[in-house]
Formats: structure tokens, sequence, C-alpha cells
């Protein structure tokens, strides 16, 4: 006879061991009676679906298993499942997702995923403007060592720096570098 041994915190199912045979209760009754340990069942435990887990929970059931897979929730913030089923507040985040979150579109407020605020998009994209204006102070001063020409070419780019904010689709413009700027025009 065997015995499904499952783990005794998360009930999933770990293996099958020979059933020990109870040797007072087996003279007692006549007949063999088993020993059956803590964490374990007669029962036989299906085979685990794909993407599933099988636990014992009062009988063998299938539950989700997304382990090794990334999450977002209140409590953990983003985090790689280390659990099997499903927990309420837990939102899996798919290669889309993921993708979103890394290049900025997208970003974890209150463990949820959510679109980047306008506001924070606007601070970010005035930031980069403030910064690519200061890298070019030094070719307004009149003594930098650059012709009347090229610094004309530094003013033209400054003011298209300057009127980004402006644009029709602000934040969500391209903030292009000098050579990208000199490039496209």
């Amino acid at each position: 006879m065997e015995i499904y041994m499952f783990d005794g915190e998360t009930k999933e199912y770990i293996g099958a061991e020979d059933a020990l045979l109870d040797p007072l209760e087996t003279k007692k009754q006549g007949k063999p009676v088993y020993l059956l340990p803590a964490n374990a069942t007669f029962d036989r435990p299906p085979a685990a679906e794909d993407g599933k887990a099988v636990i014992f929970n009062n009988g063998w059931e299938q539950v989700a298993d997304n382990r090794g897979k990334e999450a977002v929730n209140v409590e953990r913030g983003r985090f790689t499942i280390d659990y099997v089923g499903e927990r309420e507040g837990d939102t899996i985040l798919t290669e889309e997702l993921i993708a979103a979150l890394d290049s900025g579109e997208k970003v974890i407020r209150n463990g949820a995923v959510i679109d980047k605020p306008i506001e924070e998009k606007e601070a970010e994209a005035r930031m980069q403007r403030n910064s690519l204006l200061a890298a070019t102070d030094k070719y307004m001063v009149s003594d930098f060592p650059i012709n009347e020409e090229e610094r004309e070419q530094y003013r033209q780019y400054r003011q298209y720096l300057r009127d980004i904010p402006a644009e029709e689709g602000f934040p969500d413009v391209s903030v292009l570098t000098f050579a990208e700027w000199k490039e496209s025009a």
C-alpha cells in the first residue's frame, strides 16, 4: 500500500512512499492496518496539469503554480512569486507589462500597475529638456570658441528646447539632443 506525502505548509504533493504496517492494530484486527503519518493520505493525487500544482486540502486539488513569475501587490511591491495558488491583490506581470514598466510607460502605485501619471511624464520631460539646455549654456557665452554660425544653431536649438512644453502631445514627444535635432532639421 502506498501513502502520498504533502508539504506541511504549502500542502503541495511531494511524493509517494510505501506505507508501514501498524503491528499492534494488524494483530488486534487480524488484517493489515497501515500507519498514516502526518501530512500524508492514502488517496492517490492526480497528475499535475500544465501551469498547476497539486495540493491536499481535504482532498487533492489543482491550483495555479506561478512560482518564479513576477507580480505586484500592496505589501510586497514588485516581487517574484514564491508560493502555489493565487492570492487576492496580486497582479501577475506579463511580458507586456514588464516591458511597459521597464520603459517607464507604466508605474506601480499602491500594488497596482497603472499608466504613468501625466504630471510625472511632464516633470521627466522638463527635467530632460532642462538638462539639455544647461549643457548648451556654454555655447551662448560670447568668448566660447565657436563661430557665429554654430552659435546661431545652438540658439535655435535652445529655442526648440524652450518650445517643447507648448508642443502638441507634450509630454509624449521626443526631446532631441543637439545632434538629433541638427540631423532632423
